[in-house]
């Protein structure tokens, strides 16, 4: 007859643990949508510092030919162009 007795409180305390179970799982479904969404910004990141570099090595490539163009521009008597 004893669980009787305590029926009220154990319901409670089923209660409790419950609330606390529903508590951890959303924690925890925090935890991984943040992680998810870190490691989406990281590709993110990777992706435009893979763009920044192929746009700075066609700078580089268009520095490097700048003197042979400018001498074929000079060489064919063409007109200077500036850039403003």
């Amino acid at each position: 007859m004893g669980p009787l007795f305590y029926w009220n409180q154990n319901k409670n305390n089923v209660l409790i643990e419950r609330s606390k179970r529903d508590q951890t799982v959303i924690l925890y479904e925090q935890a991984v949508y943040k992680s998810f969404k870190e490691v989406e910004d990281i590709l993110f990141s990777i992706q435009q510092y893979k763009e920044e570099i192929e746009i700075r090595k066609m700078h580089v490539e268009a520095a490097i030919n700048a003197p042979e163009l400018s001498l074929q521009r000079y060489d064919k008597k063409l007109p200077v162009i500036w850039n403003s």
